[in-house]
């Protein structure tokens, strides 16, 4: 396991880090902050791939609430 890497599906430019960490969503303007999301973090491209369901359910929650304000 020392040598594992996880590399970006995005990007595929760096070693993803395994975090739980505040983010703030952005949509046209408006922006959302959401506590303790769990996943792959991408250090060059921002991109997060979610390691549990309760943080992409509250991820996807948050976007539809940023669609619908905007």
């Amino acid at each position: 396991m020392d040598n594992f890497t996880h590399l970006c599906l995005n990007c595929e430019q760096a070693d993803m880090q395994l975090l739980t960490r505040d983010i703030t969503l952005t949509f046209d303007g408006l922006s959302l902050p959401l506590a303790q999301v769990r996943g792959w973090n991408c250090p060059a491209c921002g991109e997060i791939e979610f390691t549990d369901k309760d943080s992409a359910e509250r991820y996807d929650a948050a976007l539809e609430t940023l669609h619908a304000q905007a």
